[in-house]
């Protein structure tokens, strides 16, 4: 499953005290290939969990992967259409908790 983590997955994950703990875990658990995330993403979730060592362990680890960069991203491509190819991820993990 490929999938996007977000600065609430990551800190829900992280924390074993968040209510959605047991499910960031099993959601973490499932996943076959490293989350993609960004740099903004990293920042956040240091900021909420209070480690650095903690947050960028996960990269060290393999469970996430820097994916995205706004900078390599042309002006000419559809807004639109990278919309829908971040979403489609996303969607398919809510889809999993229900």
């Amino acid at each position: 499953m490929t999938g996007i983590a977000d600065t609430g997955f990551l800190v829900a994950f992280l924390n074993r005290r968040d209510r959605h703990h047991e499910w960031a875990d099993e959601i973490g658990m499932r996943a076959s290939e490293p989350l993609l995330t960004c740099d903004a993403v990293l920042a956040e979730t240091i900021f909420q969990v209070g480690s650095v060592a903690e947050v960028l362990g996960l990269v060290q680890e393999g469970f996430l992967q820097l994916a995205f960069d706004l900078r390599e991203i042309s002006m000419r491509s559809s807004i639109s259409l990278s919309a829908i190819e971040i979403a489609v991820p996303i969607l398919q993990i809510c889809a999993s908790y229900e």
